[in-house]
């Protein structure tokens, strides 16, 4: 903020800048908003209040700035956020907003329980990729331990705070035993399918939706399979 000394006006002016005897400075913001033809009666939130000016004649607030458009903004007392005291803003008379009760009822219409949750099974198997260009490493003969996760979502709990007792997928680690772990997924998913990751998910999320949809808490939302740590393929199940 630039400062000019000495300068000691007597008067409020035609443009609305209020002055006083004895005044010794006048910043930079009343000479632009003079020259702009602009009142510096108050802010926005002290004309609200009734609040224009003191006793003296001069302004109950200094202006933070212009606004865009050239009119008065904000006083530096209400320009930045100030924390509420007994409901009201300290040294101005707006009273703090108040949600009512049916706002917040309407509030918690909107919002509905759901819970998701995930259980992860390993097994290891080997494939090969029809279709690759010649020399790709996939096309090769090749293994790896695979890890499966199944997602269930729900928007109840059943037993102690339950989606689902992860005992009742049991079958489903039966099922991966006893068709998967130590395979060739080619053989297993059939030759018109390529054992990819992506096939595989799909395969194993059809088999749950056949067998245990009705006997798991919650519903399957998705099946992801991973090669490797760093890889995954996943098949959401849409309901829509």
């Amino acid at each position: 903020m630039l400062v000019i000394p000495a300068c000691r006006p007597t008067r409020r002016t035609s443009s609305g800048v209020a002055t006083r005897t004895g005044a010794t400075r006048i910043t930079v913001v009343a000479i632009e908003a003079a020259l702009s033809g602009n009142s510096l009666a108050s802010c926005e939130v002290c004309r609200e209040n009734g609040s224009v000016t003191t006793r003296s004649g001069w302004p109950s607030c200094l202006p933070a700035g212009l606004t865009s458009g050239g009119g008065l903004s904000r006083c530096q007392r209400h320009v930045a956020p100030r924390r509420w005291v007994d409901g009201r803003l300290p040294g101005c008379g707006t009273p703090r907003p108040r949600a009512s009760p049916a706002d917040a009822d309407r509030t918690r219409e909107t919002v509905s329980d759901m819970w998701r949750i995930g259980k992860q099974f390993t097994f290891s198997a080997a494939h090969c990729l029809p279709g690759l260009p010649e020399g790709h490493k996939c096309g090769r003969l090749h293994g790896h331990t695979y890890t499966v996760e199944i997602i269930l979502e729900g928007n109840s709990l059943t037993g102690p705070g339950f989606v689902t007792d992860f005992g009742n997928l049991d079958p489903f680690k039966q099922y991966i035993k006893s068709h998967f772990d130590h395979r060739y997924l080619n053989e297993v998913l059939g030759e018109d399918v390529p054992p990819t990751s992506e096939q595989l998910a799909r395969h194993l999320a059809r088999w749950l939706e056949d067998h245990l949809t009705d006997s798991v808490g919650g519903r399957l939302a998705a099946v992801r399979v991973s090669e490797t740590p760093s890889s995954w393929a996943e098949y959401i199940l849409d309901r829509k």
